[in-house]
């Protein structure tokens, strides 16, 4: 029987937040087989011991790392905060066991808040992947996805950074060279690198999965029914996700930012060994301090009842 499959894509500038989101997955997850795999291409004997310690604590987790090495890498568009990196979970049926069938993948800048054999358990439908909706928000979304990426205006557009593949339907379909050849081909193309590949060729062929499966920083600025719930459906999501996404380039260690769950990472940072890394990075000052503490304060008033019926009103 298949262990529970987790992979992750990361380069050495998110090796502090991987060891995050697999703590968290771990610690809210009830023991059973499981295998994490890490497709990299930098880590090295040092920063592998040190994930090896800190994972002793759970011997039915097995960790892999995946060398990843292809000529053509070169040729996908990286620019910003999304390296070459973010294309890895696309070659994740070519480099796993021929044997499995089944694989979760995840982004490194996310917590895991719930069991997540929920997310292995779920129907895909026939379709090869599953994902949660990348809801649309400003006019900047609609250019990149329908006149740039060139999508109907009925697309559902799925973020890419909590996914269910069907390895089996994956590899029959040919969809990594599929995916690899649309993203070379089309770099003018792109503006979210993956994620746009994925959603140019399956847009219409995944199995949409429930928002809080991929709770995205946006999610958390927008009005329950532009969300299509209501307000008891919008605070729940809110007060119990299953895996919060830390998307957009504002993250929890920039330190200012104000992130309604950057404390949940912040918990878990403290118990890797990467902690001092992180923290050197932060220009420490009692202004600073107060001003991430004030945006905790304001998001969390912006999502009580009563603000949120105002502003549901407000906005007509």
């Amino acid at each position: 029987m298949q262990p529970l499959t987790i992979c992750f894509g990361c380069d050495v500038n998110y090796i502090p937040h991987l060891a995050v989101a697999m703590l968290s997955l771990l610690d809210r997850t009830a023991a059973r087989p499981m295998r994490f795999f890490v497709f990299q291409r930098e880590f090295d004997q040092a920063t592998r011991s040190a994930f090896a310690a800190m994972l002793a604590p759970w011997p039915h987790c097995r960790l892999d790392w995946v060398d990843v090495h292809r000529a053509d890498l070169a040729a996908f568009k990286a620019e910003g905060h999304l390296t070459v990196a973010t294309y890895f979970r696309i070659f994740i049926p070519e480099l796993l066991p021929a044997e499995f069938e089944r694989a979760i993948y995840l982004d490194s800048d996310i917590v895991v808040t719930g069991d997540i054999a929920g997310l292995w358990d779920v129907d895909l439908r026939g379709h090869p992947i599953g994902a949660v909706v990348d809801p649309l928000r400003t006019d900047a979304d609609r250019h990149d996805r329908f006149t740039k990426l060139g999508l109907p205006r009925d697309a559902a557009y799925f973020n890419g950074g909590v996914l269910v593949l069907d390895l089996k339907l994956w590899r029959e379909r040919n969809l990594t060279s599929r995916l690899a050849e649309f993203a070379i081909a089309n770099p003018h193309r792109l503006t979210w690198a993956d994620q746009d590949v994925l959603n140019a060729l399956l847009h219409d062929d995944h199995r949409a999965l429930p928002l809080e499966w991929n709770l995205q920083r946006r999610m958390c600025h927008m009005l329950p029914r532009e969300l299509g719930l209501s307000i008891p459906e919008y605070l729940g999501l809110r007060r119990a996700p299953k895996i919060v996404h830390f998307t957009e380039a504002l993250k929890p260690w920039n330190y200012r930012d104000g992130h309604p769950f950057a404390h949940v990472y912040f918990r878990y940072l403290k118990r890797t060994p990467f902690r001092a890394t992180v923290e050197r990075n932060w220009q420490l000052s009692f202004a600073t301090t107060l001003g991430r503490w004030l945006r905790r304060l304001k998001n969390w008033l912006k999502v009580q009842p009563p603000a949120l019926r105002w502003r549901e009103r407000r906005a007509g």
